[in-house]
């Protein structure tokens, strides 16, 4: 019989794009080889402690009242919570990564975004940019800033109230004393304690082992005390940083 000529092995793909026509349906364009797939079609590689991490830099933006400036780069947030000084004009930020031969990306990661967006992930990288060392004092101190993840576990709007039971420490005792009436976001933004002559925060740890030891409760704003939530473990040590 011999081979048909072309167009007739050709016929069906051409009765099927004539019956899509009819439909109305597009026929399926052919994807040459090496093409870059439609950015549409990619959904980039995010962990869930990533999508965490930007959640909490957005809400402690918000904190501050710090806005972030509009030529920056995609998927990058302002780090509110670095203290090490920059020059006028830079910025502490934390980056999502893109997959690389390192990794699948899809992580946080520190860097320094300045005027148009320009970013360096090294601070050796920034200060060769900018034709000089960047000096860091030695007495500057971390900002103090209560993570909102806290707030999930105890109410930042909660009062502390004091009961009779007593610690076996009296350092303990007295800072009890001390943040009776205080809200959960003051006590845990402002109040600090003396212990064996040194000063510190009163952090989501101390709030945590004074109620659970019975010297403090927790009073909702519309009155009554309040039962903590039980966070997962992974929020629990994020909170508490």
């Amino acid at each position: 019989l011999g081979s048909r000529p072309a167009c007739w092995r050709l016929a069906p793909a051409m009765a099927v794009k004539r019956q899509r026509a009819k439909k109305g349906a597009a026929a399926p364009a052919r994807a040459r080889k090496g093409a870059a797939v439609p950015a549409a079609a990619k959904k980039r590689y995010v962990t869930k402690k990533a999508e965490q991490d930007m959640e909490v830099l957005k809400v402690m933006a918000e904190v501050v009242d710090v806005k972030t400036p509009t030529d920056w780069p995609a998927d990058t947030f302002l780090n509110v919570r670095a203290f090490a000084p920059l020059p006028e004009g830079w910025h502490h930020a934390k980056r999502l990564t893109n997959k690389s031969g390192r990794g699948s990306g899809g992580i946080m990661r520190h860097c320094y975004v300045g005027p148009e967006g320009k970013t360096f992930w090294h601070k050796k990288d920034l200060e060769k940019h900018l034709g000089f060392k960047i000096e860091s004092p030695d007495d500057v101190q971390r900002p103090r800033m209560a993570c909102p993840l806290i707030f999930t576990e105890y109410p930042k709007d909660a009062v502390l109230r004091r009961t009779e039971k007593q610690a076996k420490t009296e350092y303990i005792n007295k800072r009890c004393n001390l943040v009776n009436g205080l809200t959960v976001h003051k006590a845990l933004q402002e109040f600090e304690y003396d212990y064996e002559g040194q000063t510190l925060p009163y952090n989501l740890s101390d709030l945590r082992y004074d109620v659970q030891g019975g010297r403090l409760t927790v009073d909702t704003p519309g009155g009554g005390a309040f039962k903590p939530k039980k966070v997962p473990a992974a929020s629990r040590k994020k909170a508490a940083v």
